[in-house]
C-alpha cells in the first residue's frame, strides 16, 4: 500500500530520461586523468534524483571495462548518532572502507595511517570541560578559606604529597564531567600516543600524500544528501573537505540543494556561502529538469494501480464520454508533481485513505473528487485544513438576498487561497473552480450563479461539491459520520426495490434506527435516475412508503421542517412526474389505495394531487381530473370502512382524514359519523385528543426551546358548532367520572383551564 522511496540502482529503472546523463557523468569520473584532486558538486532540490544519478553513474564506471575502476566510498554524515565529530567519523569511514575493499598491503597500510591521521586531528578532550571542573575545585576551597598548607599539617602529609592528591581528585572529577564522546577520544589518545611518538599530523598527512599519488588509482568519495545536515555539520564537511582536499588521486563527488547549503554557511560563516562554496568546489552540474510528461506518466501508472483495486464502479468517473476528469487534472492537480518523490508520496496517502471509502462494490465517494482534494491536503495541508472547517463557505448555492454575505463569502476564500496556498494560488483557484461551480463567481464577480436546485446532481455524483458527501472527503467517514446512512446502506436499500416486501422490511429497519428521516431525503437526490428508480419498480417503492408513514417521527426537526410524511409524499410526487404518465399514475394510485395499510398515507398523498378549489393557476396534473374523483372516492370506502369496523379512531392523523372525509364525501355520511361519535364520552374524548397541538417556543437568547401544548378550539368548530356542550360534558366527567377523568385528566384540564382563552387559540 506504501510505495519506498528508495533511489534508482541502474539506468533500466531510469523512468526520467536521465540515464544519459549519469552515464556521462560516470565516464567523466572513472576518465579523470590527472593527479590533483578533484571536487564536483550534483546540484538540485529535494527529491529530485540526486542519489539516483549518483547511483546510476556508479552502475556505469562499474560495469565499464574500458578504464580502471577506481575505489569508490560513500560516506553519508547525517547518518552517525555523533554528529560532534565529522572529521573523526569521516577518516574512520575511509579507512575502514579501504581496507575491507582492498586486500592490497598497501591500501591497508593507507587505511591504518588515515585510522592515526584522524585520531591525531581529533585526540585532545575539550578544554573547556578541563577548565570548568578545576575552576569549582579551586573555588571550593577557596570559599572555605582553607590554604594548602593548613590541608598539609591536618592530614600530616608534605605540601609536594598534598598536590599529587589533589590533581589525582581532580583528574577523577574532570573524568566525571567528560561526555561519552569526550571519553572515546581520551581513550584514542592514549592508544595512538604509543604508535605515533614523535609524528605529527602533518607528518601523517604527508605520508598518505605520497603513498596515494603512488598508488596511482582513484579514490572517489561520494557525500551525499549534505543538505540534510544543520548550520554548524554542513560548515564541518565543508571545512573537512577544504582542508583535505589536497589528497592526489581524491575525486569528491558532492550531492545537495544549493540554496539550502548555501543558506546554512551564510548563517555559520557569517559570509556568503555562495563564494565560500566556489572556493571548494570546482566542477558544479545541475540536475536536469525532469519532462513533466515523464512524471505524469508515472502518476498515471500509480493512480491507475489504485484504482483497480477499488470497485469497478469508479470506471465510470473515468470514462471517455466526461470530460471532468480532464478538466480536474489540467486545471490545477499537473502542478502539484515536479519529481518522483512528490507522486509516491501522494501515492502512499491516496491508496490508504480511499481504500477506507468504499464498501463490497459501492464507492462513498468521487475518484476524481477525491484525488484532487487528496492532492491538496498532501501538498497544501494549511489550505485543506482551511476548507475543513469551512463547509459552509465552499458548498452554499445562491443567496441573491443577501449581497453583504456574498462579499464576505468572496474575501474569506480569496485571503485563504492567498494566504495558504503560496506558489500554487493560481492552480489552486483554478482547481476549486472545478471542484466547487457554486464558487467560480464567487471568487471572480462575488456572488453564485448555481442555485439549490444543483444541489441533487451533485449528490448523487458524490461530489465534494454536495453538502452532504463533503465531509467524506475530510474525515475519511461516509458523509462525515457513522449516525449518518453510507452509500453502501443506500445501495443495499435500492437493491430491495425489486420486491416490495423485502424493501418495506428494509424501510422499517430505519425507521427502527431512527435514520429514516436522512433515508428519505437522500432518495428525493435520486428520483430522477432511472437507474436507481426503474419504472417497472414504482408500485414496489411507493406502496412501502405509503405504508410506514403511520411509523414516521410526527414532530418536525425545526420550524423550516414539514415533517417526514412531507418527505414521503414528495418522493412519489417526483417517480410520478417523472414521466407524468396520467393513466399509469392514476393505476399506480388506485392499486396503492387498494393495497396500502396506512390510512393517513394514501389520503395525504391524494390530497396533495388534488388542486385546491380557488386554484385557478395551470399546474401538472398527475391524473386526470375524472381519475382524481375515483381516487377520492376509493379513500372515502376506506375511510368508511374503518369507521364502520371502529378503527379509525386509531388511525394517526386522524384530524387530517376527518378533513378530507368532510370535504370529499357525502355531508349526511360525515354528519353521522361526528353524532354517532360524539355521544360516546370515551370515543368523544379520543376524538377530541386529536385537535391538541404541540409547538417549540423560543426566545432571544434562548439556548434551547420549550414545548408549548395547546387545544385548536376553531377547528373543533368545523365539526361540533356547539363546542359549549362539549364543555360541560367535559365538567361533568371531572365531576362524576373519576376513572375516565384520571385517565384524560391531562388533556381535560387543558381543554378547561383555556377555554375562557380560547380566541387566543383560533388559527
Amino acid at each position: 500500500m506504501f510505495l519506498g522511496d528508495n533511489p534508482v540502482k541502474t539506468g533500466k529503472d531510469d523512468l526520467l530520461e536521465r540515464k544519459d546523463f549519469a552515464k556521462h557523468l560516470g565516464k567523466a569520473i572513472s576518465e579523470w586523468k590527472e593527479s590533483e584532486s578533484l571536487v564536483i558538486a550534483l546540484n538540485g532540490e529535494w527529491g529530485i534524483g540526486k542519489s539516483s544519478i549518483i547511483n546510476m553513474a556508479l552502475d556505469h564506471i562499474e560495469n565499464d571495462i574500458e578504464v580502471e575502476k577506481p575505489t569508490i566510498i560513500s560516506y553519508n554524515p547525517w547518518i552517525y548518532s555523533d554528529l560532534s565529530n565529522l572529521t573523526s567519523n569521516f577518516f574512520d569511514e575511509l579507512s575502514k572502507e579501504l581496507a575491507i575493499q582492498n586486500q592490497a598491503i598497501k591500501d591497508k597500510e593507507i587505511a591504518d595511517k588515515l585510522k592515526l591521521y584522524s585520531n591525531l586531528l581529533n585526540m585532545v578532550p575539550d578544554k573547556t570541560v578541563f577548565k570548568a571542573t578545576y575552576d569549582k575545585l579551586i573555588i571550593g576551597i577557596g570559599l572555605a578559606g582553607i590554604s594548602l598548607s593548613s590541608i598539609a599539617e591536618w592530614i600530616g602529609v608534605t605540601n609536594e604529597v598534598l598536590k599529587n592528591i589533589l590533581f589525582i581528585s581532580g583528574a577523577v572529577l574532570i573524568l566525571g564531567q567528560l561526555t561519552r564522546g569526550a571519553l572515546t577520544r581520551l581513550s584514542n589518545f592514549f592508544g595512538t600516543r604509543s604508535k605515533i611518538r614523535e609524528k605529527t599530523a602533518i607528518d601523517y598527512k604527508a605520508e598518505i600524500t605520497n603513498e596515494l599519488l603512488e598508488r596511482n588509482k582513484k579514490l572517489v568519495i561520494i557525500i551525499d544528501d549534505i543538505d540534510r545536515l544543520t548550520y554548524e555539520e554542513t560548515k564541518e564537511i565543508f571545512r573537512l573537505i577544504k582542508i583535505n582536499a589536497d589528497f592526489p588521486n581524491t575525486i569528491y563527488l558532492l550531492s545537495f540543494e544549493k540554496e539550502v547549503v548555501q543558506k546554512n554557511l551564510d548563517v555559520s560563516l557569517g559570509v556568503s556561502g555562495a563564494k565560500y562554496m566556489e572556493k571548494i568546489v570546482q566542477v558544479s552540474f545541475d540536475v536536469p529538469e525532469a519532462q513533466a510528461e515523464n512524471i505524469h506518466k508515472y502518476l498515471f501508472e500509480q493512480l491507475d494501480r489504485i484504482l483497480s483495486r477499488l470497485p469497478e464502479s469508479v470506471l465510470k468517473y473515468f470514462s471517455t464520454d466526461s470530460i471532468y476528469w480532464g478538466n480536474v487534472f489540467q486545471s490545477g492537480i499537473k502542478y502539484f508533481f515536479k519529481n518522483l518523490r512528490h507522486v509516491k508520496r501522494f501515492a502512499s496517502s491516496l491508496e490508504f485513505n480511499i481504500s477506507q471509502m468504499y464498501k463490497d462494490s459501492v464507492m462513498e465517494v468521487n475518484p476524481i473528487d477525491f484525488i484532487a482534494i487528496e492532492t491538496l491536503k498532501v501538498f497544501r495541508p494549511d489550505f485543506h485544513n482551511f476548507m475543513r472547517q469551512n463547509k459552509e463557505l465552499f458548498t452554499a448555492t445562491r443567496n441573491p438576498t443577501d449581497p453583504q454575505n456574498n462579499d464576505q463569502r468572496q474575501k474569506k476564500i480569496k485571503n485563504a487561497i492567498s494566504n495558504l496556498t503560496g506558489e500554487y494560488e493560481q492552480c489552486v483557484t483554478e482547481l476549486l473552480k472545478q471542484l466547487f461551480p457554486q464558487i467560480g463567481n464567487v471568487i471572480d464577480k462575488g456572488y453564485s450563479s448555481y442555485g439549490s436546485e444543483w444541489i441533487s446532481n451533485w449528490s448523487r455524483d458524490l461530489r465534494v461539491c454536495s453538502p452532504t458527501h463533503f465531509d467524506s472527503y475530510f474525515v475519511y467517514l461516509p458523509k462525515g459520520s457513522s449516525k449518518e446512512i453510507s452509500q453502501f446502506e443506500l445501495e443495499t436499500t435500492l437493491q430491495k426495490i425489486n420486491n416490495k416486501y423485502d424493501f418495506e422490511s428494509k424501510l422499517n429497519e430505519f425507521v427502527q434506527n431512527k435514520k429514516i428521516r436522512k433515508l428519505l431525503q437522500i432518495f428525493q437526490d435520486y428520483t430522477s435516475d432511472n437507474n436507481k428508480f426503474p419504472n417497472m419498480y414504482f408500485q414496489n417503492i411507493i406502496i412501502p412508503l405509503l405504508n410506514i408513514t403511520d411509523s414516521l417521527p410526527s414532530e418536525p426537526e425545526g420550524m423550516t421542517d414539514f415533517g417526514a410524511d412531507v418527505d414521503v409524499m414528495r418522493i412519489i410526487y417526483q417517480l410520478l412526474k417523472r414521466e407524468n404518465n396520467q393513466e399509469d399514475n392514476f393505476n399506480l394510485l388506485h392499486e396503492a389505495i387498494l393495497h396500502s395499510t396506512s390510512l393517513y398515507g394514501v389520503v395525504k398523498k391524494i390530497s396533495i394531487i388534488s388542486p385546491l378549489k380557488d386554484d385557478t393557476e395551470s399546474s401538472i396534473s398527475l391524473v386526470k381530473d375524472e381519475h382524481l374523483l375515483r381516487l377520492q372516492q376509493l379513500c372515502i370506502d376506506k375511510i368508511k370502512k374503518r369507521a364502520q369496523n371502529h378503527s379509525l379512531l386509531e388511525s394517526n392523523n386522524l384530524l387530517y382524514i376527518l378533513y378530507r372525509w368532510k370535504e370529499w364525501g357525502s355531508n349526511e355520511d360525515f354528519k353521522s359519523f361526528i353524532e354517532e361519535l360524539i355521544s360516546d364520552e370515551k370515543s368523544m374524548l379520543t376524538f377530541l385528543k386529536s385537535f391538541r397541538s404541540t409547538s417549540f417556543i423560543s426566545s432571544v437568547g434562548d439556548y434551547v426551546s420549550r414545548k408549548n401544548v395547546s387545544f385548536n378550539y376553531k377547528s373543533l368548530k368545523d365539526f361540533v358548532p356547539d363546542i359549549d356542550a362539549i364543555k360541560l360534558r367535559l365538567i361533568e366527567i371531572k365531576t362524576n367520572n373519576q376513572i375516565l377523568y384520571k385517565e384524560y385528566k391531562e388533556f381535560i384540564d387543558l381543554f378547561l383551564e383555556n377555554y375562557d382563552k380560547r380566541d387566543e387559540y383560533d388559527f
